[in-house]
C-alpha cells in the first residue's frame, strides 16, 4: 500500500479484502488478527523489522 500524503497530513485509506494483519511485527499465523473490513490510519505509527504499524479503524457489522 502506497501513500501521497505529505508528512503533517493524516488520512484513512480502506485496504484490499484478504490483506493480513499480525499483533506483533512477524509474518506467523499465531499473531494473525482475524479482522472484517479494515481501514487504515496513515502515516504509520512505527516501522519495526519491514513491518509498519497502524492504526487501525473497522467496523463490526451486525
Amino acid at each position: 500500500m502506497g501513500t501521497l500524503v505529505p508528512a503533517g497530513q493524516a488520512a484513512v485509506f480502506t485496504v484490499k479484502p484478504g490483506t493480513a494483519f499480525y499483533s506483533k511485527p512477524q509474518a506467523n499465523r499465531d499473531f494473525l488478527l482475524p479482522l472484517p473490513e479494515v481501514r487504515v490510519h496513515v502515516p504509520a505509527l512505527k516501522d519495526t523489522a519491514g513491518f509498519c504499524q497502524f492504526k487501525l479503524l473497522y467496523k463490526i457489522v451486525d
